[in-house]
């Protein structure tokens, strides 16, 4: 990548030195998806990340003999990411922020950085972004070059967009677009699912199970129990090499107190400082070990990474809070993994699924039934979906079940033999999993705050007794956030007034209620809203490579951008006073007055077909940010979607690519309108629209673009409907 983007004799300015120092008067940003991988910036695994490239990126040391200095070219690169869980945590830390230090004093001219530790970067003569892969939403892309030119001069951005789909050997069947890929990766990550969350969410209310631990963790936490404090905490560590026959005892920082021969038994303190303190321990630690009765330095090794079954249990938030006074408050721990979770691993090889997760899988009376049907091998299956990912469906999938009717059943979600089969695969928490249930309860006021434990990978939650009522409110500040305080308003009040009968026979509670609410509407609103965001940054792509003059394409990326957010019928009170007489076009408030579908679509044609309100075009660009910015918060308004195709519809007539997004769009909002209106008329709807769309189309056949939409609404229409009716179906 950078040697096809290097311009020698530099491309910014000529740096200058001093002494051994060399400074630059520019800088570039390179906002890398990844940490580590392919599109990473280093690798723990097959040196495929930016900074394990021998010969392109090379190293030296002589600024600074403990941090390494990478170059590239006559280039001074350095790296910011954030550190993760990576075994090398606190150097990534140290040399990111020396790095960080570099390239704000100008003595380093390149930085390559995540997304999130990008954002973070203010330095005023950055004179060009690189874009490794698309950005997730174009406020995200408007973002991220803004780290460019803060000093007011020009700058530039640029995108490295892939547009070609190619087949991978993990699915071979389906298609992949390489670069939605990326982001389908985080947006994939970021919502799992309704049911999974909600089964993370229901073990943290009720009974949070703690993980299994090696022998070698498990003296670690008694240690630390039994003589550590806030301020003093040890770590246990095998020898390594040499000292293969010792385990040592440490400070957190590193500091050593003494050791144990696990060959001989002997001890020895290594700081005197501390020697009552390390006699203690060390005999402490010798008494805990199988030493003798013929076990070998290999068998104790052994021992310690042997897993043992931790039966520890801790009562939930909601259970706490049941037998807590209003306003009192409490303390518990919530460990970053829970007894079903399997480790990660750099390769599936290495990868072994958690026996408990797997008998909790095999308990189920679907496996049970798929077992007795044919032989599977349920350990590798389920490892295979466990390492990739796979959603509950793509599990089914990979079942190969023959019995049709079983595979219906299953597929059918909400049906209590599916329930039972999603439970027990999902119920295996990560950490990843764990910080977004802890978010979840924040969010509507469950938990106040947590502290984290990354030693002894633990969470730390405060949580406090709040009066009936006070979670309603929170999850409607939450909502309104998303929508507006008026649907907000309502959408609160319908859910209190439906929860009392659940609530008052005990069924549920009002915390209950608010995290069922809350789980579906991030799901129907938000997830959809973040997808939404993708497909217009692609398209915002597609439209652009189309255009080879450079100039002319950073002309339209410049209008694509502008329309987006300046776009006046997706402002609240917006009120169209070029028009005669003056009238009110903003589509929020005509949303929230419930206006019919069809008179909505109506007004806003003829507003930007009123020669009045000025250019035609500028108004069709206008209303296509409006729509596309409206349809984040109202995803499947039948409404948004035909007033955005018919504006594809019109300036496909200068950009050809924008041709089969308006039919696709045209008839999804056809599907949409009909869903809500039975009687509607397809028929006339796709002629009226078809006329409007004729009176200003110069470059392409309206009737030809018109031919198929009707069939195609009806494939999708009745494909859709039989879905539904199939579902319903098996589940009565």
């Amino acid at each position: 990548m950078l040697t096809k983007l290097y311009i020698p004799g530099s491309p910014f300015s000529t740096p200058s030195s001093s002494d051994t120092i060399k400074y630059y008067p520019y800088g570039l940003i390179v906002f890398m998806p990844h940490r580590r991988g392919w599109l990473g910036i280093h690798s723990t695994n097959g040196g495929h990340g930016l900074f394990d490239k021998p010969g392109v990126v090379n190293i030296s040391s002589e600024r600074n003999a403990t941090i390494p200095t990478h170059h590239f070219q006559e280039e001074t690169l350095g790296y910011f990411m954030g550190s993760g869980d990576d075994d090398a945590a606190g150097r990534i830390d140290k040399e990111s922020f020396y790095h960080l230090d570099q390239f704000k004093k100008n003595q380093a001219s390149i930085m390559v950085a995540t997304k999130a530790f990008g954002m973070g970067i203010d330095k005023p003569d950055v004179r060009m972004t690189i874009h490794i892969n698309i950005p997730s939403s174009i406020e995200s892309f408007v973002q991220e070059a803004g780290r460019g030119g803060r000093d007011g001069k020009l700058s530039t951005s640029l995108i490295l967009y892939h547009n070609n789909v190619a087949q991978i050997g993990v699915k071979k069947k389906e298609a992949f677009h390489l670069d939605k890929d990326v982001l389908m990766y985080f947006h994939k990550n970021s919502f799992k699912g309704q049911v999974k969350e909600r089964v993370m969410i229901h073990e943290l209310r009720n009974t949070i199970i703690f993980p299994v631990k090696t022998n070698l963790q498990l003296l670690v936490q008694d240690i630390n129990e039994l003589y550590g404090n806030n301020n003093l905490q040890f770590n246990i560590n095998l020898g390594e090499t040499k000292h293969h026959n010792r385990i040592f005892i440490n400070l957190l920082s590193g500091e050593g107190l003494g050791y144990v021969y696990l060959d001989t038994g002997a001890t020895g303190i290594l700081k005197t400082q501390h020697d009552t303190l390390s006699y203690n321990l060390v005999d402490w630690l010798k008494g805990k070990l199988p030493i003798g009765n013929g076990n070998s330095v290999a068998d104790i090794r052994s021992w310690l990474d042997r897993m043992t079954i931790n039966s520890q249990q801790q009562t939930g938030i909601e259970r706490m809070l049941m037998d807590m006074d209003f306003g009192d408050s409490k303390k518990i721990p919530i460990p970053f993994t829970n007894r079903f979770y399997s480790p990660k691993t750099n390769s599936r090889k290495d990868f072994y699924i958690n026996t408990a997760h797997y008998s909790k899988v095999l308990e189920t009376t679907a496996i049970k039934q798929v077992m007795t049907q044919k032989h599977i091998s349920l350990p590798n299956i389920l490892a295979d979906a466990v390492y990739e990912g796979d959603d509950y469906l793509s599990f089914i999938e990979r079942l190969n079940i023959q019995d049709e009717s079983l595979v219906s059943e299953l597929n059918n979600e909400v049906s209590p033999m599916a329930m039972e089969l999603q439970k027990a695969y999902y119920i295996a928490r990560s950490q990843d999993d764990t910080a977004k249930a802890i978010y979840r309860l924040i969010s509507i006021g469950i938990i106040d705050s947590y502290t984290i434990d990354y030693q002894n990978g633990l969470y730390t939650v405060t949580f406090t007794r709040k009066r009936n009522g006070e979670y309603y409110n929170s999850l409607e500040q939450l909502i309104a956030r998303y929508t507006s305080r008026n649907i907000a308003t309502q959408e609160i009040r319908d859910l209190r007034e439906n929860a009392v009968a659940d609530i008052t026979s005990g069924k549920a509670t009002e915390i209950s209620k608010c995290l069922e609410y809350l789980t579906t509407f991030i799901y129907h609103k938000i997830k959809e809203k973040r997808l939404l965001a993708i497909e217009d940054m692609i398209r915002l792509c597609q439209a652009a490579i189309t255009i080879k003059e450079p100039l002319k394409q950073s002309h339209f990326i410049k209008d694509e951008i502008y329309y987006y957010f300046n776009a006046k019928y997706s402002r609240r009170g917006f009120v169209e006073r070029t028009a005669t007489p003056p009238e009110k076009a903003s589509m929020p408030d005509d949303l929230e007055e419930n206006i019919a579908i069809g008179v909505f679509i109506d007004k806003y044609l003829g507003l930007v077909e009123n020669g009045s309100t000025g250019e035609f075009i500028s108004n069709i660009k206008h209303l296509r940010g409006s729509t596309m910015r409206m349809l984040r918060s109202n995803p499947g308004s039948p409404q948004l979607i035909i007033l955005k195709s018919f504006s594809l519809f019109i300036l496909a007539d200068a950009i050809a690519s924008l041709l089969d997004e308006a039919k696709r769009e045209f008839a999804k909002g056809l599907i949409a309108w009909k869903r809500e209106q039975s009687d509607l008329d397809v028929t006339e709807v796709i002629t009226a629209l078809r006329e409007r769309v004729y009176a200003h189309i110069v470059n392409y056949n309206v009737a030809d673009a018109f031919e198929d939409i009707e069939d195609l609404f009806y494939a999708q229409y009745y494909a859709e409907w039989t879905g539904k009716f199939n579902k319903q179906f098996l589940a009565s």
